[in-house]
């Protein structure tokens, strides 16, 4: 008997974790979905109009060193906006 009952333990434990999983993708989902719905009304503000010129006007590089040095000194940040 117990043979039988350790060779279904396995079993329960994928059971519980593929229930776990989804739950969490289904939270997560859920506490994104706000965030999706306000992105369809928000409209370019002066600093984005700002981006869009400096990156028209500059290569990529140029606006990473132009931003670390005279502006906000963080690479990451300057990466994601150009």
């Amino acid at each position: 008997m117990s043979t039988y009952k350790n060779a279904r333990m396995p079993m329960l434990v994928v059971k519980k974790n593929k229930k776990t999983y989804w739950f969490i993708l289904v939270l997560g989902i859920y506490c994104l979905l706000p965030f999706l719905v306000l992105s369809f009304y928000t409209y370019p503000q002066a600093d984005d109009f700002d981006f869009a010129v400096r990156d028209s006007q500059n290569s990529f590089w140029e606006t990473q060193v132009y931003s670390y040095l005279n502006w906000s000194g963080r690479f990451f940040g300057t990466c994601l906006t150009t």
